[in-house]
């Protein structure tokens, strides 16, 4: 659903998600458009013809899912997935907790993007506490 805000300030959005309820939500709202949405693991992005073809500029993640110790392998491969579908451009995840940014941030160096940390915290919230913002050249 946070896309829907992007796409009131009119980016051209393409979303995919590995949660089939979220997209179905998103479109029976109309916050996706129908052609450009997709259930897909961000994880296998290379394999599809359609990234490789495209270009993109930008890539969203709002409230990425947990970043344990056992599970940092694959949010690495879906963070250089990301990467590697973007020439030049931004990137945008928000986490939940502050080891989880420093990860992302790690990564993403490592990748060759040059990135800061946002402190997004409030005593409310749970979700989008901490930003990663990354631009690539």
């Amino acid at each position: 659903m946070a896309t829907a805000v992007l796409r009131s300030l009119g980016y051209d959005i393409f979303a995919l998600d590995n949660d089939k309820c979220s997209i179905c939500e998103g479109l029976y709202h109309g916050a996706l458009e129908m052609n450009k949405t997709v259930v897909l693991d961000a994880s296998t992005l290379s394999q599809y013809e359609f990234f490789n073809s495209q270009t993109f500029n930008s890539v969203v993640g709002f409230m990425l899912g947990s970043i344990y110790e056992f599970n940092k392998y694959g949010w690495q491969h879906i963070l250089a997935e990301a990467a590697s579908i973007v020439d030049r451009g931004i990137f945008i995840f928000t986490v939940h907790k502050e080891e989880e940014v420093d990860f992302i941030y790690d990564v993403m160096a490592n990748l060759g993007i040059e990135g800061a940390i946002l402190d997004n915290r409030d005593d409310t919230g749970i979700y989008d506490q901490w930003v990663y913002v990354g631009k690539k050249e």
